[in-house]
């Protein structure tokens, strides 16, 4: 038995190891830009959505 076969395929799994690497990298790096991008202008809506919602509630106790 020879020991190449074996580290030639460790090397393999390496190489196909760092591929995905990559890929998660790009992946993670485009997710994390979207989100840096969106959540700033979530965060500054959220007024928007929660004063009519928080005025009806208030609204609603005050009829009741």
């Amino acid at each position: 038995m020879s020991v190449f076969p074996a580290v030639t395929l460790q090397l393999i799994a390496v190489v196909q190891s760092r591929r995905a690497l990559t890929i998660a990298k790009a992946d993670f790096d485009t997710q994390n830009s979207l989100l840096l991008d969106e959540l700033p202008r979530l965060y500054d809506s959220r007024v928007d959505y929660f004063q009519p919602s928080l005025q009806a509630f208030v609204s609603a106790q005050v009829a009741a």
